[in-house]
């Protein structure tokens, strides 16, 4: 069967990889009934990473409500409906917060909220989430100027499709305008950057030598490899609360203390995610964990633009 395989096509190499909808036709139904309703399974299919899908009727509300935030999300945005959160992020030693990580939420008129893992991968599919990152950044950078904040940094996500030329021009731009120091906005990424983006070396590179701090979230899930650490400027690892949780037991703690220890032998901040009560805080400082997040120090907070 052709699916996963190159072939070659007039000496040219094409991937052929297939994906299928298959849908159900009552016998009142017309032969365009049945193509819609295809179409929407392999729309899913292809949202999901699936081969296969057969079409139901909860497929249908997930199509709509993907269509309604790509089409609804520019006018929220506009109309202010849009909201740049921060999680605050402090040190071990001392307890004092040090910075703080942007979370975009999305508040509806009536109060109703839209949850990021709902928005944000519906605007990774398209040129909307540029607009979504650049409204953070001049969220965060409005932050880093307010009495309140100026010794903080400001950890701001992007997402793959945020790396190139353009974005990153023009927040180097944005930041000196600003009159802020690069090395307090931290740009923080996830594995699945680097593993997508086409020269996103030469980007970090870039970035690191413009004095951003590089930071790789989420560290410890997928295929998260020190090889990223060599190969990559990275600056600050946050170790995924999916090991922080296990840090309680013998080989959980043994486990990050072998992350803790490479670190600190090249001189990278670390930082616990995901700590959300007191036993945990003494765990990541027994660990010797740089920094630390979670709802023990904080929940997301709207910043107030003044």
């Amino acid at each position: 069967m052709l699916n996963e395989k190159t072939i070659t096509a007039g000496e040219v190499p094409v991937y052929i990889e297939f994906r299928m909808g298959i849908a159900t036709m009552n016998p009142n139904e017309f032969a365009l009934d049945g193509m819609r309703k295809s179409m929407v399974a392999i729309r899913f299919a292809f949202k999901n990473n699936l081969k296969l899908a057969r079409y139901s009727e909860e497929m249908v509300l997930s199509y709509k409500n993907t269509v309604t935030i790509a089409s609804s999300f520019q006018e929220a945005l506009d109309k202010n409906y849009i909201k740049a959160a921060f999680q605050t992020i402090h040190c071990t030693k001392t307890g004092r917060a040090v910075g703080g990580e942007l979370l975009a939420r999305w508040i509806r008129e009536d109060g109703s909220r839209i949850n990021p893992d709902e928005f944000v991968p519906v605007l990774e599919k398209t040129e909307l989430i540029h607009n979504l990152t650049s409204f953070m950044i001049d969220s965060g950078l409005a932050m880093a100027k307010m009495t309140e904040f100026r010794k903080w940094f400001i950890s701001i996500n992007f997402s793959p499709t945020d790396f190139n030329e353009k974005c990153i021009l023009s927040l180097v731009k944005k930041v000196k305008d600003a009159g802020v120091s690069p090395s307090r906005i931290h740009i923080e990424i996830t594995e699945r950057v680097l593993l997508d983006v086409v020269n996103i070396s030469a980007h970090l590179d870039f970035l690191s030598r413009h004095g951003f701090m590089i930071v790789i979230d989420d560290f410890g899930t997928g295929f998260s490899s020190y090889r990223y650490i060599a190969d990559f400027p990275i600056d600050v690892i946050k170790i995924d609360r999916s090991l922080v949780i296990k840090a309680n037991t013998a080989k959980g703690f043994g486990l990050v203390k072998s992350i803790v220890a490479f670190c600190k032998e090249f001189k990278i901040i670390t930082v616990a995610e995901g700590v959300e009560n007191k036993e945990y805080a003494d765990i990541c400082e027994a660990l010797e964990i740089d920094e630390q997040q979670g709802f023990f120090y904080s929940r997301p907070e709207i910043i107030a633009i003044t």
